[in-house]
């Protein structure tokens, strides 16, 4: 959760400083208003990165703990016996 907080912080810094300076060339004459409309989406190219960048940092349960329970699983003796036949149905 840190992450992703963090990652949306610097989204919104990063549109802050890209409309900041972008107004800054608007007044200069360097660009118009046009060009200058899609400035604040560059810095945002994926909305969800946040929280892809945040799943992929949990790393869950390690692959030795999942090797292990598998094994367990695999090793584990059937019952040996077996269910008694089925009685003729009456009618």
């Amino acid at each position: 959760m840190l992450l992703f907080l963090f990652a949306m912080f610097m989204v919104n810094v990063a549109s802050v400083a890209v409309i900041w300076f972008g107004a800054f060339r608007i007044d200069s004459g360097d660009i118009q208003l046009g060009p200058a409309d899609r400035l604040p989406q560059l810095p945002d190219p994926d909305p969800d990165l946040g929280a892809d960048v945040d799943d992929a940092a949990d790393p869950g349960p390690s692959p030795a703990v999942s090797a292990d329970r598998i094994l367990e699983v695999l090793e584990t003796e059937p019952p040996s016996h077996r269910p008694p036949p089925p009685s003729p149905r009456r009618s």
